[in-house]
């Protein structure tokens, strides 16, 4: 004969408004003598219950307090060990989430943001946030929410009121998907808020002949500290760029999108090749460049390319300027000449731009995927040397434009050949949607 084991909890307790409701079965063993009472406390408030008893609502309790109730099982020997109910806050379910978003970042990643629940259910803590993501049935109407068709699923542990979160999913390509995010606190889960539709259906970023691609959201290319922006398409030390005056990571945020990229300040900082490009660009000028870049309104250089084809007198600058709502594309050896405009330039945006050199003497330029000029140059011969710099140029003016570049960098990319327009309009699509266009 011996004091019954503890009794056997299989569920947490229930909480509701001032409430909490508390389950059990019996011990596994009785000790060989019937068990005369359950005791429930949490070492204040205590009640003694009889043997028959399967559960307990206790009521008057306060919202956002944390209670850690226990049971012991009683028999005629004694008092059972104790068997813990987990710690729990009564109150009310979470309110949605707000803010919800779903960003594309590269390859299959995608961010979804939200903002945690205003209102946490008068519980002092919001115990999980958690992401469900589902893809939609052939007819892309109705939204496959069963089990056995879950994609993605993430727990968020922790979390305060109106607190920002955010995860990073996987989702394989030619899928569209929603995804749902719910707060979750110790009453329940809150209303579920989706974020979609998502299509994976998207075109790809074109990498035939691709000589640099270079990302600032991509761990590989830049790691989040130091001077160095890698290549992702060669690991020849050749191909890097290097930020001169440490321009740092930061937020931008555009048409309600949030993406992370450099943020040049218009004063010191820029990003250039220390190393001589020429020999590795085998096309002559039969070439391809493309940016994503923020531009901040300040009259300016975005980009400078310096090339030498003969002596040391022989150097010519290639540069593009903005300058009130335009791009302006031009030389520079000692004065501005053949430049060629695109207006409409909005600030406080995110812009793609590609332009392309040809060795039959044009230069093409596609700004947000669409042509916005093909014009006549002069024939350019291929350099003997070549440097290239975002956000400087080596003169101290041009046309009356100082020199930094003030605005943020996504992406660079340089193609050594003349993509054609399906191409640029593949990339422009491939990654839009994480610039919020």
């Amino acid at each position: 004969m011996s004091v019954p084991s503890e009794p056997r909890i299989e569920i947490r307790p229930d909480a509701t408004d001032k409430s909490l409701q508390f389950f059990w079965q019996p011990p596994s063993s009785d000790g060989g003598s019937p068990i005369t009472q359950y005791i429930l406390t949490d070492g204040t408030i205590t009640s003694n219950l009889p043997p028959e008893s399967r559960y307990l609502r206790m009521y008057e309790l306060t919202n956002g307090t944390t209670y850690s109730f226990y049971l012991l099982g009683s028999n005629a020997n004694g008092t059972s060990p104790a068997a813990n109910f987990r710690s729990v806050q009564p109150g009310f379910i979470p309110s949605i989430p707000t803010n919800v978003s779903s960003i594309y970042q590269f390859n299959d990643v995608y961010k979804i943001s939200w903002n945690n629940s205003s209102n946490i259910g008068q519980n002092t803590r919001l115990l999980n946030s958690l992401v469900t993501g589902y893809p939609y049935l052939a007819d892309g109407i109705t939204l496959n929410t069963t089990s056995t068709n879950l994609i993605v699923q993430k727990t968020l542990i922790g979390g305060q009121s109106n607190q920002y979160q955010e995860c990073f999913i996987s989702l394989s390509t030619n899928l569209t998907y929603n995804v749902k995010v719910e707060s979750i606190n110790d009453s329940g889960y809150s209303p579920a808020v989706f974020t979609g539709p998502i299509s994976t259906l998207r075109n790809q970023v074109v990498t035939t002949n691709l000589l640099q691609w270079m990302d600032t959201a991509n761990i590989s290319s830049y790691t989040g500290s130091g001077s160095t922006w890698s290549n992702l398409v060669s690991s020849n030390s050749t191909y890097t760029m290097t930020l001169f005056n440490t321009p740092t990571i930061s937020t931008f945020v555009y048409n309600g999108t949030s993406n992370s990229a450099f943020r040049l300040d218009g004063t010191t900082q820029f990003i250039g090749h220390t190393n001589n490009m020429a020999p590795f660009m085998s096309n002559g000028y039969n070439e391809t460049r493309e940016i994503w870049f923020y531009w901040n309104g300040t009259n300016s250089i975005l980009l400078d390319e310096r090339g030498q084809s003969g002596g040391s007198s022989g150097w010519q600058d290639a540069q593009i300027i903005l300058s009130n709502t335009s791009i302006w594309f031009g030389y520079w050896a000692g004065s501005l000449a053949a430049s060629n405009v695109y207006t409409g330039l909005t600030s406080n945006s995110w812009n793609h731009l590609v332009y392309q050199y040809i060795s039959s003497g044009r230069l093409v330029a596609y700004v947000n995927g669409v042509q916005t000029f093909s014009n006549a140059l002069a024939t350019r011969q291929f350099p003997s040397a070549y440097y290239l710099y975002l956000g400087l140029t080596d003169a101290t003016t041009v046309g009356g434009i100082t020199n930094y570049f003030g605005g943020g960098i996504g992406i660079w990319r340089m193609y050594n050949e003349v993509i054609n327009s399906n191409a640029i309009l593949s990339n422009y699509n491939a990654e839009k949607g994480r610039f919020g266009r």
